[in-house]
């Protein structure tokens, strides 16, 4: 009899506990809808990705509001307005920092519209996961900004601004610390567009580089006109005592890699991490090495964010070829890279600079040698995923071979490319 009445509490609870799961299950799957109602006003891919991976991670959400509830604490909401710029920042790449904040600090963050260059953030959790979670948004929103603009320069300063073998172009690249390329062929008449991708600050250094470039083939160009008003003509050189040009050095073709597909379609799944051109781009094989890859990430983000873990890894002179860890500046996250060149600090004398190549997306960025880290060898265990790839048996509408020896691609068939790959 006693072991009767034992049991109808405890069908009395388990029925409870089925209803109030029914009922946090359909709320978290109307928060999901709304989401997905919101989630075409994010600009970054990662976070349409992101939700779109709501279904997947309900149990997740489930278990987060639980423990909510069971902290026996008020659950509150708090609303954030955010610019459209600063929201990729939030979210991350891939949605890892949002998923981050979300995580460490216990609380459900959605978006949603609120005009054509606003979104509000509402946050929903614990007093204390509202403080902290709104301190990191904040600590994120606060990085600069990475923006690409142009700018047109007269054709004919072209050649000034790339210098010998693109030196010149490095240089502009080494002192500003922003990626600038110019486009391959003369679209604009007289002018030619160039592109600059950096944060404000770098772009401002580049433009005015650019501008002093263009100043100075203008002045040379005025004083060899001078010149040449009092200069006498000369006399041409007879054809049988010229020298012959050198014979160009062997180019050789690239080398290949036969890459296996383990389905039964033969296809392979992959993303593109990085863009050049359709000629040098870069890309990740989907499988269980990318989820390595988001775990490795995250680990090492963690673990090179504390200084004291930093002061273990100090490097004091990097070298060529070196593996190391490193800040990306775009998103705050550590990353794996390699150190492929070693150049002179033009605002510092005496110093350098170091440019890295990101071994896993595909990224480069110059980078002071104070912030770069020697790596933990247990991150090293995962083969580095970055994939260096080039479009097969497709060139350029009008090819035109540029001072470094690669083909040249104009800034909207690179831009068409990109938004076929992403």
């Amino acid at each position: 009899m006693m072991k009767s009445q034992s049991t109808v509490p405890i069908i009395l609870g388990l029925s409870l506990l089925s209803v109030g799961g029914a009922c946090v299950y359909a709320f978290l799957k109307k928060k999901k809808d709304e989401f997905a109602d919101s989630s075409d006003s994010f600009t970054d891919n990662a976070a349409t990705t992101s939700f779109d991976e709501a279904d997947s991670g309900i149990s997740n959400k489930i278990a987060r509001l639980v423990r909510m509830i069971s902290s026996q604490e008020e659950v509150k909401s708090v609303e954030v307005t955010l610019s459209n710029k600063i929201v990729p920042l939030v979210v991350g790449r891939k949605g890892y920092t949002l998923r981050h904040i979300q995580d460490s600090t216990k609380t459900e963050i959605q978006f949603r519209e609120l005009d054509e260059s606003h979104q509000v953030c509402t946050i929903h959790g614990t007093e204390a996961g509202i403080q902290a979670a709104e301190q990191l948004i904040m600590k994120e929103a606060s990085r600069q900004i990475t923006l690409t603009e142009e700018m047109l320069v007269p054709q004919t300063a072209c050649g000034k601004i790339l210098g010998r073998c693109g030196d010149a172009l490095q240089e502009i690249c080494r002192k500003s610390m922003a990626k600038v390329w110019i486009e391959g062929s003369r679209v604009l008449g007289e002018n030619r567009r160039i592109m600059i991708t950096g944060t404000q600050d770098q772009i401002n250094v580049a433009r005015s580089l650019i501008e002093q470039k263009v100043k100075d083939d203008a002045d040379f160009r005025r004083s060899q006109e001078q010149l040449d008003i009092r200069r006498e003509p000369r006399i041409r050189t007879p054809p049988s005592s010229m020298t012959a040009t050198p014979v160009p050095r062997e180019v050789l073709p690239p080398t290949s890699e036969k890459l296996k597909s383990l389905s039964s379609s033969g296809q392979l799944e992959v993303f593109v991490s990085a863009v050049v051109s359709p000629s040098r781009f870069y890309l990740q094989l989907v499988g269980p090495q990318s989820t390595e890859l988001d775990i490795l990430v995250e680990t090492m983000t963690e673990y090179y964010n504390q200084q004291d873990n930093r002061d273990l890894h100090q490097i004091r002179k990097p070298y060529l070829g070196q593996i190391v860890a490193a800040e990306f500046n775009a998103d705050g996250k550590w990353y794996r890279a390699e150190v492929v060149a070693i150049l002179p600090n033009e605002y510092k004398s005496g110093e350098i600079v170091l440019d890295l190549y990101f071994v896993d997306y595909g990224d480069n960025q110059y980078i002071q040698p104070a912030e770069v880290y020697e790596l933990r060898p247990d991150f090293l265990a995962l083969r580095f995923q970055a994939i260096e790839c080039f479009l097969a048996h497709v060139e350029p509408n009008a090819t035109v071979s540029s001072t470094t020896g690669e083909e040249d691609w104009e800034p909207a068939a690179i831009s068409r490319f990109e938004e076929l790959t992403h």
